[in-house]
């Protein structure tokens, strides 16, 4: 992957005080990364959202358990993809597939190396 095609995330602070909180999950974000960023690393994961290593790995052993993700080897690392024709999980949206909400999502985020 080269060096730069994540956009690194940042937290934004609207009103001092207040909590922030995010509307789409760590999983979400970490969904929609992956979609703009095909054959990412889990290590260009944890620099471009500003999480841990090991939070990167267990968001993705989640979604790989969910059979969103597609793995390949190469090398010493793994490389991740979106199998778009997986379940948007969520509920209220039933036999919604991953394709029309993640590329709505990846459209709106520029700058995220697509």
């Amino acid at each position: 992957m080269p060096r730069g095609s994540l956009r690194r995330y940042s937290r934004v602070r609207n009103n001092p005080g207040q909590r922030d909180w995010y509307l789409v999950s760590s999983h979400g974000a970490v969904l929609t990364c992956i979609a703009a960023s095909p054959g990412c690393t889990t290590d260009d994961l944890a620099k471009a959202m500003s999480l841990s290593r090991s939070t990167v790995f267990g968001i993705i052993g989640d979604l790989r358990r969910a059979g969103m993700l597609r793995v390949r080897k190469m090398g010493c690392h793994n490389r991740y993809t979106v199998n778009l024709k997986a379940s948007f999980q969520q509920p209220g949206l039933p036999r919604q597939t991953l394709r029309p909400v993640l590329s709505e999502l990846v459209a709106l985020s520029p700058g995220l190396g697509r």
